[in-house]
């Protein structure tokens, strides 16, 4: 199998898993129940090797567990019926309540064959349909954050400048009376201001490429609610640069598997914090 083939049976597997996802996660008669959804599945339960595109499970570890399995052929020509007959062992194999062959078409005689077992069905997928939109794409927008700045105003205290002995990530502090860690306490509203400057400038970021931010706000506090190290705290100053970056993602693959639902996939997009993919999907049940 050449690369690009392995890449197209991977998409339309991937498809396959988010779309029933979506439907388990969603269907007022499934709710409550309990699922698993994995992928590339290599099972020896019954003592042959058995390789699982997509395998179901639901209410796993009890009397009323049930697994469907699905076989992904993203393939240009239709599926033969010998396909059908391997995916009817899995389903024996593995004790499965049902197998779906997953194809754009199958040939007659796969269908006579998928006719003769009743715990297999055929789901028609297809490609060849429009996006809602003529030109679909995912905007990300990410903020970076420079060294962050805060100035302190103390109670009793004319000078508003930091006690050069005051370290943030390991000073006294206490809201209130009580204690709490200083980071963990500046941070939502560190992240709030960020979230309010997008929000305010957000047709500036709107387009591709880094864009500048920055934003200062005063933190003032009530008589007896703020304390660091012992010194009673007025207010602090939270002065904030940063850039955006905004990247446009273009669809790489989509997916309608009938009757079910279809999924949009897009160019991933690097996430700046552990330097890993993050994957963009959009689901469409129907």
């Amino acid at each position: 199998m050449s690369a690009e083939h392995a890449k197209k049976g991977r998409q339309l597997e991937q498809a396959v898993k988010f779309i029933q996802e979506t439907i388990l996660k969603s269907s007022p008669e499934l709710k409550g129940t309990t699922f698993t959804i994995e992928t590339n599945v290599r099972d020896r339960s019954s003592g042959v090797l058995h390789e699982i595109d997509v395998l179901v499970k639901t209410n796993q570890h009890t009397d009323y567990e049930t697994a469907w399995i699905f076989e992904c052929k993203n393939w240009a020509d239709p599926v033969g019926k010998n396909e059908v007959i391997v995916l009817a062992e899995k389903v024996e194999a593995l004790r499965a309540n049902k197998g779906f062959l997953v194809a754009k078409a199958i040939t007659s005689e796969a269908q006579a064959q998928l006719a003769q077992k009743k715990r297999l069905e055929f789901i028609r997928c297809s490609e060849d349909f429009l996006p809602p939109f003529t030109d679909m794409q995912a905007v990300h927008t990410a903020a970076d954050l420079l060294p962050i700045t805060l100035y302190f105003r103390y109670c009793n205290l004319a000078s508003a400048i930091n006690p050069p002995t005051l370290d943030i990530k390991n000073v006294n502090c206490r809201v209130f009376g009580q204690p709490i860690n200083f980071l963990d306490y500046i941070k939502p509203h560190i992240d709030e201001l960020v979230r309010g400057n997008l929000n305010k400038y957000r047709t500036k970021y709107n387009y591709s490429g880094a864009h500048w931010g920055r934003e200062c706000v005063e933190m003032c506090f009530a008589e007896g609610e703020m304390f660091l190290n012992g010194l009673e705290v007025e207010s602090i100053v939270i002065q904030l640069l940063f850039f955006v970056v905004t990247s446009r993602r273009k669809i790489i693959s989509k997916f309608e598997l009938e009757g079910r639902g279809r999924i949009y996939s897009f160019e991933p997009i690097e996430d700046f914090e552990d330097g890993k993919q993050l994957e963009i999907h959009i689901i469409q049940k129907i």
